[in-house]
């Protein structure tokens, strides 16, 4: 419904409203499917199926800019919501005769509460460390196509190609992640993760202060960042959830908050500066990520 309204506005501000409309009410299936993957799973298997859930949920950004071009392309701006109408009718339906299938929340009741998560340093670290490492990631994708098109001079073209250069690396290694946690562990592997994207965010920035400008080297750059961010983030994620202390859905949905808050911010302090290049956007992802790794040192970890 909320799509289908979009296209019958005519002026931004009540398009600006609808959106918040579209997040609010499709939410529901970011923070909720964490927590049924868990009640299918054991802690070994959620892990294997968070890689896979992440997998798919990775496609949307890399495939999201290349259709919504190509829909720019044949027809108006309004035809990107008309397809979100044809594929909510058809979600819809089919919620409506498999529902029955998807497992009920453990029903948290009055226990616990927002509050008892934030009081707690353990799922602190688990989330605010998964929410600057995703967060660091998706502000370097958001700013990447004006660093390219207005500050280099380049095309959309480079901007794909970097996109699925790094989502490739992604789905590999979420759905390779479960090998590494059974081997390693959970902890050496979020650890190993988050180093990875700190080594990859700090290459960025070398080459962004050196004034490099070619759009396949940066794509060689962000190949890592979504490999490590493949690695640490279903055990990451997973690892938040039983951090809640049995509140699964409160400790998911605070964690997607986290995450938006912090690409919602990331994106607001750079919007003056993409238009110049790449350094102050590589200063920032760099800073994030380091901050990912200060908070796994710092805050207590889950026992073993």
């Amino acid at each position: 419904v909320a799509s289908f309204l979009c296209t019958q506005v005519g002026s931004v501000w009540p398009l600006v409203f609808l959106r918040v409309l579209q997040g609010f009410f499709t939410a529901g299936a970011t923070v909720l499917a964490p927590g049924i993957i868990r009640q299918l799973f054991s802690e070994k298997g959620a892990t294997q199926a968070m890689g896979a859930f992440a997998s798919l949920e990775s496609l949307a950004p890399a495939a999201g800019p290349i259709v919504g071009f190509w829909l720019l392309e044949i027809g108006d701006w309004k035809l990107s919501f008309e397809v979100l109408v044809v594929v909510g009718i058809v979600l819809a339906i089919v919620f409506a005769l498999i529902g029955h299938r998807i497992p009920r929340s453990s029903g948290e009741g009055n226990r616990g509460s927002y509050i008892s998560l934030l009081r707690s340093k353990t799922y602190i670290r688990y989330s605010l460390s998964q929410a600057l490492c995703v967060g660091g990631l998706i502000v370097f994708v958001f700013c990447a196509p004006a660093v390219f098109v207005r500050a280099w001079g380049g095309t959309m073209t480079d901007f794909i190609i970097m996109q699925c250069s790094g989502v490739a690396c992604f789905i590999l290694a979420s759905n390779t992640t479960s090998w590494f946690v059974n081997r390693f562990g959970a902890e050496r592997v979020i650890w190993a993760g988050t180093a990875l994207a700190v080594i990859a965010s700090f290459l960025m920035l070398i080459y962004a202060v050196c004034g490099g400008q070619n759009a396949l080297v940066v794509a060689g750059l962000f190949a890592p960042l979504n490999m490590a961010l493949g690695l640490r983030g279903p055990p990451g994620f997973l690892r938040a959830i039983i951090a809640g202390g049995g509140q699964d859905d409160r400790a998911s949905s605070l964690l997607v908050l986290a995450i938006f808050a912090s690409v919602s911010a990331g994106t607001a302090i750079l919007a003056p500066f993409v238009d110049k290049g790449m350094l102050e956007v590589a200063i920032l992802v760099l800073a994030m990520e380091l901050g990912s790794l200060v908070l796994l040192w710092v805050f207590p970890k889950l026992p073993d």
